[in-house]
């Protein structure tokens, strides 16, 4: 995947996408994200290739700084480590101590929010993280269908929710050009192109762990692209 020619078509199908076109120049985490993102995931294929510290170090700052930026760093971090795990059929010292990069990022942010604002701070964070996640509006519904009961929406009306988002920002054109590409990359190129998957796992757990806030913000499905 490091050939200059996908890189280069990667670039000229991304930039016109009404997604990046729009939301890539909003004030936002995203772009951030994806730089700090991609460059994780660029340190972490040249380390598993050959197993240099220099490599793992870059990989492990670039996760850091994604972290402190905002939640799809945690994601990433489980990603990779699913990725390694699924490929290597093990885990080493080195890999699961990206869960300690996670602690870390968590607690400098933490601390940083108690050192502001107190404890209510840090309850105000904790409560925002329920009603983004939709844990918080499962008290107020009978139904288990139902967990994004503060929006009254259905598990299947988030779903179609969102396939009508990727055709409204990715555009039909190229959802139909995916969809080949994604048959020719599971019957040819899974096993070598599957830090693809990381990738894949840190944007459909950013969605569906904050669900409501995927409702509420027509952004979220930023990471797809």
């Amino acid at each position: 995947i490091a050939v200059l020619y996908y890189a280069l078509l990667c670039i000229c199908l991304l930039v016109p996408l009404p997604m990046f076109a729009y939301f890539g120049r909003l004030p936002t985490f995203e772009p951030l994200i994806a730089f700090f993102s991609l460059g994780c995931l660029i340190f972490y294929l040249k380390w598993s290739e050959c197993g240099r510290l220099k490599y793992y170090f870059g990989m492990t700052f670039f996760l850091l700084i994604t972290c402190m930026i905002d939640w799809p760093g945690y994601f990433l971090s489980l990603s990779i480590i699913l990725h390694f795990y699924i490929k290597n059929r093990k885990l080493n010292r080195f890999i699961v101590s990206l869960l300690a990069i996670d602690a870390f990022a968590a607690f400098l942010y933490l601390g940083h929010i108690f050192i502001l604002t107190g404890m209510d701070g840090i309850i105000r964070m904790f409560n925002r993280f329920l009603y983004r996640s939709g844990v918080a509006s499962l008290e107020k519904s009978t139904n288990i269908f139902s967990v994004f009961h503060y929006f009254g929406i259905s598990v299947f009306e988030f779903i179609c929710l969102h396939i009508y988002r990727s055709i409204l920002y990715f555009t039909v054109g190229l959802i139909i050009l995916s969809f080949f590409w994604a048959i020719y990359f599971l019957k040819n190129r899974a096993g070598k192109d599957s830090i693809l998957w990381c990738i894949f796992g840190m944007a459909f757990l950013n969605v569906c762990i904050f669900g409501n806030a995927s409702i509420c913000h027509d952004f979220w499905n930023f990471y797809f692209s």
